[in-house]
């Protein structure tokens, strides 16, 4: 039987991929001691951390790293942003390691998301803001928006992309940040950018780009090496992102998804 890794299994995404391939075992790994999922049959849960990531994948077909905590390297916004601001000028909106002394500005995870409700504000209501997660803090301009659009897949080389763009009908902002309903979209734009953008980066592997449309016109601000909780609808519209891309392949329009609540009973995932 297949085998799965889910790294960082505490996320949403965890559940989607576990019910979108019921054939497979699932192996949810994580460091939090309570996880969704316990009513799936064919998840199996293990305590690990961060450093047992490379052992664990060993045993694995399938590697799914569900947050950048479970990464090596420097996937900090501060630096990919940095690199594309070089790179693509315009194409996103800069993100700043210290908090400005003016202006309107939204407070984000350098390296990884905050778990907490976003905040955003003038550069007084933020000057208590602190690091508590240990994600580290910048700062983006915040910008009005009539609409979030996500670029999700997997990239293995140029012209080797598996990818679907979302539109984000509604987030929710708990322990962790839900993806509560949305739609796969035919958006040429986005596609293309997105496109562009992993590109520039030369970016291997998962990967979830945000885009803001603005008054501006489209902006991208966020990128995280990591998928969303979209595996089901992804199949749906035709695109297996776990497999191996050999060409650009779209997810296709119209699959629509929302995230339904369960109810299980929990126990404490052991050490």
């Amino acid at each position: 039987m297949t085998t799965i890794l889910a790294l960082g299994a505490e996320k949403q995404a965890a559940t989607s991929l576990a019910a979108a391939y019921p054939d497979c075992t699932v192996i949810f790994a994580s460091d939090r001691d309570i996880l969704d999922g316990s009513d799936l049959a064919n998840v199996r849960m293990v305590h690990a951390t961060p450093a047992d990531a490379t052992k664990l994948a060993a045993a694995a077909d399938h590697v799914v790293p569900l947050c950048p905590r479970w990464l090596c390297g420097d996937h900090t916004l501060s630096r990919v942003f940095d690199r594309l601001e070089r790179a693509l000028p315009d194409r996103c909106l800069p993100v700043r390691a210290h908090r400005p002394s003016s202006g309107q500005w939204i407070v984000k995870g350098d390296r990884w998301n905050r778990p907490d409700v976003p905040l955003s504000g003038d550069a007084r209501q933020l000057a208590d803001v602190t690091d508590p997660h240990g994600c580290g803090l910048v700062f983006q301009p915040y910008s009005k928006t009539t609409a979030t659009i996500m670029s999700i897949g997997r990239r293995e080389r140029a012209g080797a992309v598996h990818i679907g763009t979302v539109e984000v009908f509604q987030e929710r902002f708990q322990r962790d940040v839900v993806l509560q309903a949305g739609e796969t979209i035919d958006a040429p734009e986005v596609l293309g950018a997105s496109l562009e953008v992993l590109d520039a980066l030369d970016h291997r592997g998962f990967f979830t780009l945000n885009w803001l449309q603005t008054d501006e016109g489209l902006r991208l601000s966020s990128l995280r090496p990591i998928p969303r909780a979209v595996f089901l609808s992804f199949l749906r519209g035709g695109v297996d992102i776990l497999r191996v891309a050999s060409t650009v392949k779209v997810v296709a329009s119209g699959v629509r998804f929302i995230a339904a609540p369960t109810y299980v009973s929990y126990k404490r995932l052991s050490a």
